[in-house]
């Protein structure tokens, strides 16, 4: 009984009724026509233009069955979301189990193992209707024709793996739908080495562990060959890696900076006490001060197109996490004094964990007295590294203690201490804080002597304790924006961009109603630029999306979008490590579906704008290396290792 207020109502409505034929172009021109249209069309139905010839095209898209069918969809619309084949599910499973499935992925899980497959928005909206509805499903009279499929068991087949011309093992109680993994899990025992360190090879090639037999070509008696990853080319790379960690983190401030700051009553940490060195932090910090007060002490136009939206956008973000949000420019030499707040973009090392922006490493004194001693004390460090990396932290005893310090130094519950990674250069610790709320910062800020002794108090060889600067405040860099990668998407086009080593092909699908803001992420990686640039290259990358709302995968939107500084997105694990839940194994979630990231994950902020306040949804734009792809759903994805995530754009669309 009204007239829908702008392009997107009318198409959305479209979409709901299943009338995908007419364009954005033409429903936007139809609104046009304005008032006299919209009563001329109050009066009478509308009519399909069935002349040959139409401005813009040559030919009409809105067919008389199109009518029909949407006349149709109107009369019988109701607020109950009809779907058939969720529905049969839905009834059979509680004709099997004489039980309601309890959520989204009982019944996804269930119709798996009946051969059918269902999506995941269409469960979750299906069971969202009303609990009458649902109960008028599952009556005996609903059930009487509800027949529960026999599902025919695949049939077994066994893989032989060569270790060499006279060792061999035959794998048993596989399908064709087991992957390499399953081959590699099933060797662990015999090996004694963990799945992620076993290789597997056919004719040379090395096999992806999400690849399938049956996409290999395997079948029941095939060989493939056995390669192992040598333990101490793991030390090596944890050498490296810690050589790395150590310069990084060496910039960042310490707990003695944050109390000296606290006694100062500045708002920012210097590392040096000389009085002209100080006056020069001062001039940097009142330059970024003035630079950020520039950008937002007017209302945001509240235009997507426009990048102050975009800016006011992510001020929003920061301040819903408590964080102060400063905004500088390297290009025009703009940058804060804090030499980690500026060169903290894409450090591929901390693509393990993402989670970054509440990040503490623990520094003590490790004195070798011998190379011997220095061989034991890496050595050791590195099985402290495993315990880590397997969440098998509290059965380490230093580990253990630590934590437990570490616990009474910041007043936390025990649980919440969430050790993330060792390294050496003397002994380092790395760790966050789960859930630290912004009055915790504050008071960390304000009695950080108190916790500087504590620490010396419990830790007999303690050095120092360097903090993230993004615990503190965020800091965004103006330069990173790549005009080159802004778009407004106004059109639904679908693309096949990136392939596997199976051949593959992704599906990009654009997000229609969103303006993408592009990232500075070219050289910026190893191996050029073809991941990304130039589109549609046999090198590209899977196109998809990632959400940063807190209900989605991988954190919050302050979480993710430190991310596109440091290179990493937070990983989620099934056994709950870093507050994380995740469904179908451990990794990064992202989708090729917009939409489904839009429904759910997609972070939503109410900013002031000269027209008032608007709310905008935030999410981020993603390229995924195909052959980490793991593909749980039509919708969801995960994958295994957040380096193969590369950010390159950041999306907003007015709610």
């Amino acid at each position: 009984s009204e007239a829908p207020s702008n392009t997107y109502d009318l198409i959305n409505y479209m979409q709901i009724h299943n009338i995908n034929d007419v364009s954005f172009k033409e429903v936007s021109l139809f609104l046009m026509n304005g008032s006299r249209t919209s009563q001329k069309s109050a009066k009478q139905p509308f009519k399909p233009n069935t002349s040959s010839t139409r401005v813009g095209q040559s030919k009409p898209r809105v067919r008389s069955a199109t009518i029909s069918a949407w006349s149709s969809s109107v009369a019988a619309a109701t607020e109950t979301y009809y779907n058939d084949n969720v529905r049969n599910v839905y009834q059979i499973y509680y004709k099997a189990k004489r039980m309601t499935p309890g959520n989204t992925n009982q019944l996804i899980n269930y119709a798996k193992s009946i051969n059918l497959h269902l999506k995941w928005n269409e469960v979750n909206k299906f069971l969202k209707n009303d609990a009458s509805y649902l109960r008028s499903l599952i009556t005996a009279d609903a059930l009487q024709y509800v027949d529960i499929p026999t599902v025919q068991k695949q049939q077994t087949i066994q893989i032989k793996v060569e270790a060499s011309d006279s060792e061999f093992y035959w794998i048993k109680g596989l399908t064709v739908q087991s992957t390499v993994g399953d081959i590699c899990k099933k060797l662990e025992p015999r090996l004694q080495q963990t799945a992620t360190k076993i290789n597997l090879y056919k004719d040379d090639v090395r096999l992806s562990e999400w690849s399938k037999l049956a996409q290999l070509g395997l079948c029941d008696g095939d060989s493939v060959s056995l390669g192992v990853h040598n333990t101490s080319t793991g030390i090596d790379s944890f050498l490296e890696t810690s050589l790395a960690k150590k310069q990084y983190y060496g910039q960042f401030r310490t707990l003695s900076n944050v109390a000296a700051a606290a006694n100062k009553k500045l708002n920012a940490m210097f590392n040096d006490d000389d009085d002209d060195d100080d006056d020069e932090c001062d001039d940097q910090e009142k330059e970024i001060e003035m630079y950020t007060q520039n950008i937002l002490s007017n209302a945001a136009s509240g235009i997507t197109s426009n990048r102050d939206t975009l800016l006011h956008v992510m001020n929003g973000l920061a301040q819903a996490n408590g964080q102060k949000c400063v905004f500088f420019n390297s290009d025009e030499n703009i940058v804060p004094a804090d030499s980690a707040e500026r060169n903290s973009h894409l450090h591929i090392f901390e693509a393990n964990d993402g989670n970054k922006s509440k990040t503490f490493v623990l520094t003590l004194n490790c004195i070798e007295s011998a190379e011997e001693k220095q061989d034991a004390n890496e050595q050791e460090m590195y099985e402290m590294q495993k315990c880590v990396q397997e969440n098998k932290i509290d059965a380490h005893p230093t580990l253990k203690d630590i934590k437990l310090k570490l616990s009474h130094v910041h007043n936390v519950l025990l649980s919440r201490i969430q050790i993330t990674g060792v390294f050496v250069g003397s002994f380092n610790v790395e760790y966050t804080i789960a859930d630290l709320t912004p009055t915790e910062v504050q008071t960390m800020k304000s009695n950080a002597g108190e916790m500087q002794s504590k620490m010396n108090q419990l830790f007999d060889d303690y050095e120092r304790l360097n903090v993230h600067p993004i615990l503190f405040r965020q800091t965004y860099d103006i330069s990173m924006f790549d005009e080159a990668g802004n778009k407004s998407f106004d059109e639904k086009e679908t693309f096949k961009v990136g392939m596997d080593s199976n051949g593959t092909a992704g599906t990009y699908t654009q997000p229609f109603g969103w303006t993408r803001y592009g990232l500075r992420v070219l050289d910026q990686f190893e191996g050029g630029n073809t991941w990304l640039d130039p589109f549609q290259h046999q090198n590209n990358w899977y196109r998809a999306f990632h959400g940063t709302g807190s209900g989605g995968a991988g954190g919050s939107a302050v979480d993710a979008m430190a991310s596109i500084y440091n290179g990493g997105f937070r990983i989620s694990y099934q056994d709950g490590r870093n507050d994380t839940t995740a469904v179908y194994g451990d990794g990064v979630y992202v989708s090729p579906n917009p939409e489904f990231v839009e429904a759910s994950y997609a972070s939503t902020i109410t900013i002031d704008t000269q027209n008032g306040k608007k709310a905008f949804k935030f999410m981020l734009m993603v390229a995924v290396k195909p052959d980490s792809v793991v593909r749980d759903d039509d919708d969801i994805w995960h994958v295994p290792h957040a380096k193969d995530v590369r950010p390159y754009g950041i999306l907003i669309k007015q709610c």
